[in-house]
């Protein structure tokens, strides 16, 4: 049984995906589609980089810096830290 007092923290997440647009910001693909699971990705590097996935700091990082990231499928995420998509093609915010 899921703890009570982490539901919050799921739903805001979830809300927080709404707002960014609940897809990929590269390709489109909306999260649930075929499995497909949204991340949260930095625009540019910050002193949370991999740091508290799922956690209300992470949470609070976005909300505060909410241009700093995007959303972006699993695959998208790992080619945009690989550097095989610039940022222009990702930033929902500029």
């Amino acid at each position: 049984m899921t703890n009570p007092s982490n539901l919050w923290i799921k739903r805001a997440i979830m809300l927080q995906r709404i707002e960014f647009g609940n897809c990929c910001a590269y390709c489109g693909v909306e999260h649930g589609d075929d499995n497909v699971v949204l991340e949260f990705a930095h625009l540019e590097e910050d002193d949370l980089n991999g740091i508290g996935r799922g956690r209300k700091e992470r949470y609070y990082h976005r909300k505060k810096n909410k241009t700093n990231y995007t959303l972006l499928c699993s695959h998208h995420h790992q080619e945009y830290d690989d550097g095989k998509i610039p940022k222009a093609e990702v930033d929902i915010w500029g």
